[in-house]
């Protein structure tokens, strides 16, 4: 899988090589996390190209079906994900082409937060507005009642939804992370070692 730029809350999905098995997979897959997509693109070979493929929907995306697009160094321009599922020789080919679009993962996987601190940000200001309270004061009826910060409270609850889907599911890490409100994989990997001590990626491995 690539990034290829920093996370928004609606990204653009591309999947290469969407006509096979894998590529179908991993249309089924987004639909059943429902990932926030903005846009998916099917991609594939110029034989495949106009070929048309069902998908059940997922974020902004309504159900209904795909025309299959050839896939070209072009049909990734603004795309913030791209899915791989052809040839190793196609990947690696077109994986080039797209590493324009790649710099600003460096920055992504860095040490900052902005992302993680506007996500929270929002969950509090939800949680306010749902109790119909101000959010400064809501958070400090909440730390005197419970004795914990409202937002170590929120990161708490998305990293125990995470454990349990990385130990009883087979959803890609990277799937999880947005399924419990991550925008950026690198924040996501850094608060989840953080909390239990170990990546998601050895959580997932000592699952199996």
């Amino acid at each position: 899988m690539t990034w290829t730029k920093e996370m928004p809350a609606h990204p653009v999905v591309a999947i290469a090589g969407a006509t096979g098995a894998v590529g179908s997979e991993f249309l089924k897959v987004l639909h059943d996390v429902d990932f926030p997509a903005s846009e998916v693109r099917a991609l594939a070979s110029a034989r495949s190209a106009g070929r048309k493929l069902p998908f059940a929907g997922c974020g902004q995306v309504p159900a209904g079906e795909f025309v299959v697009q050839e896939m070209t160094p072009e049909s990734f321009e603004g795309v913030d994900i791209a899915l791989f599922s052809c040839g190793a020789s196609v990947s690696k080919e077109l994986r080039a082409a797209v590493a324009e679009n790649v710099e600003a993962h460096k920055e992504m996987v860095s040490a900052r937060r902005e992302a993680l601190e506007e996500a929270v940000a929002a969950r509090r200001e939800e949680l306010a507005e749902a109790v119909h309270l101000n959010p400064d004061y809501m958070a400090r009826l909440f730390k005197k009642e419970t004795g914990m910060n409202l937002k170590d409270y929120i990161i708490q609850q998305k990293m125990q939804e995470a454990q349990s889907l990385l130990c009883t599911t087979n959803l890609p890490i990277s799937l999880i992370a947005a399924k419990v409100g991550y925008t950026n994989f690198g924040h996501f990997s850094t608060s989840y070692k953080k909390f239990y001590h170990k990546t998601p990626q050895e959580e997932r491995s000592a699952a199996l």
